[in-house]
C-alpha cells in the first residue's frame, strides 16, 4: 500500500468517515475541512495538527512493518 493509502485508512479510525485515498492532493485547508464535523466526541479536545501527527505516526509505524515505502 501506498502512504497515503495508509493515511487515508489510519483516519478513519480516529475520524467518523476516513480520508479518501486521494486526500493527498488536498490543500491542508481542504483536509481541515473534511475533518472538521467528523471527530468523535473522544477527540473534539485535539487540535487539527495534533490528529494529523497520530495519522503519520501510525502510517509511519505500519508502513515500516511492511517494508513498504513513500
Amino acid at each position: 500500500m501506498k502512504h497515503n493509502e495508509v493515511y487515508a485508512m489510519i483516519s478513519g479510525h480516529f475520524l467518523t468517515e476516513a480520508l479518501p485515498d486521494d486526500w493527498n492532493l488536498w490543500t491542508d485547508k481542504e483536509v481541515q475541512s473534511f475533518m472538521y464535523g467528523r471527530v468523535p466526541e473522544e477527540y473534539l479536545y485535539f487540535e487539527h495538527d495534533e490528529l494529523r501527527e497520530k495519522f503519520e505516526r501510525m502510517t509511519q509505524d505500519i508502513l515500516a512493518m511492511g517494508g513498504s515505502k513513500k
